[in-house]
């Protein structure tokens, strides 16, 4: 189903009540079949226009909504309706725009024109079946080219606080130009979106280092958490990059109520029954790390680095006591910080058996490739039969 949304969309307007000759209680005309599609086909929405009411609600019930920038915007209720009741005198776009409903995750994806909403539109659905009855289908494949996969040999930085474009990562392994990112402009400390592995869908999620350090937000638990129930909706296995040093943490951290996103993502990673494959990139600390990462199958990079705590700011407060009662507490961290340095290497964690594999990344491509294969060919078609069986 998609929509192409300008108005309110069939919502009400004090103007029809004079022909009516009589207020009415609110109804949403459309809605009992709306929700139940939206649990069994793709449904999208491209906001065209200046869309308000009954509208906004459309545009929030889809698996994939685009909004075109300057002509499209999102509100509840429109400027004169907001004048009255907060008295702030607001255009359509200081409302709505595309820079408030794309940053706070009402809209996925903004775009310049239309023509290229509808291009998006049209990539979206090609990765998905037609409905939850079917497995999405399968396209020609293009592998990436070989130089993209030498350089992720050297990709991630030694220096542990340095960034890298993770985008780059993923154009390095999926199937050439078949990346299309999902909700670029909010939560992004994680990357999502879906791609294809030797012409298979596949759904991907990875860690963005270059915003919050890759940390987990309330914004990104959302987004991770609506983009696994997709992916799980329609048979898509996912790849699952992680880099993250755990959960946001601060003042802003807490008022945003962001332990409260994690427990529900940490919920949603345990509960899916999704074939997910996950790579340890490079960082996988505490509760939001461990959450990431709890899937059947994970291998992780050479520069995989991972722990209840990392060690900076970990030794402060796992030896605390000792700090403080040291004759020279500057002498004891460093110290302590040359021991933990010495069992930090992720090749002592799979001697103790702690990570399956620890990989060339050059052959990421290759070992996804056959994973997801194996998945389409011998998982998935099971997981179809069991999920029609009890419809």
């Amino acid at each position: 189903m998609i929509r192409l949304l300008d108005g309110s969309s069939g919502g009400g307007s004090v103007a029809t009540l004079l022909e009516l000759g009589a207020t009415y209680v609110p109804f949403l005309p459309g809605f009992s079949d709306a929700i139940p599609a939206l649990r069994q086909i793709p449904v999208v929405s491209a906001v065209l226009g200046p869309v308000v009411g009954l509208g906004a609600a459309r545009a929030q019930i889809s698996h994939f909504s685009v909004i075109v920038k300057k002509i499209g915007q999102l509100f509840v209720a429109g400027p004169p309706l907001v004048e009255y009741a907060t008295h702030e005198k607001l255009s359509k776009e200081e409302l709505g725009g595309w820079q408030i409903c794309a940053s706070n995750g009402s809209i996925d994806n903004a775009v310049d024109t239309e023509q290229q909403a509808f291009e998006s539109v049209r990539k979206f659905l090609s990765f998905l079946p037609q409905n939850i009855f079917h497995l999405p289908p399968k396209t020609d494949a293009r592998a990436p080219l070989k130089s993209d996969e030498e350089r992720l040999l050297d990709i991630v930085p030694r220096a542990r606080s340095s960034t890298y474009d993770v985008r780059c990562i993923l154009n390095s392994i999926v199937d050439l130009n078949s990346f299309f990112e999902i909700g670029e402009n909010w939560g992004k400390s994680s990357v999502v979106g879906l791609a294809r592995m030797n012409g298979f869908s596949v759904g991907i999620i990875a860690s963005d280092p270059t915003h919050l350090g890759g940390s987990l937000n309330s914004a990104t638990c959302e987004k991770i958490i609506r983009h696994v129930k997709l992916c799980e909706q329609f048979h898509i296995p996912i790849l699952n990059f992680v880099d993250c040093p755990g959960f946001f943490i601060g003042k802003v951290a807490e008022q945003e109520a962001t332990i409260r996103k994690g427990a529900d993502l940490l919920g949603v990673f345990y509960e899916t029954s999704l074939p997910m494959f996950t790579f340890i990139v490079r960082k996988c600390f505490g509760v939001g790390g461990a959450a990431l990462v709890y899937s059947d199958m994970k291998v992780a990079w050479p520069s995989g680095d991972w722990g209840s705590l990392p060690l900076e700011g970990g030794i402060e407060a796992g030896f605390q006591r000792q700090l403080k009662n040291a004759p020279n507490a500057e002498a004891l961290k460093a110290d302590l910080t040359k021991k933990l340095e010495a069992v930090r290497a992720p090749i002592r964690t799979a001697e103790k058996f702690g990570i399956p594999e620890i990989i060339d990344p050059r052959t990421t491509r290759q070992r996804a490739c056959d994973w997801v294969e194996t998945i389409y060919q011998n998982v998935l078609p099971q997981m179809l039969l069991s999920r029609n069986a009890k419809l």
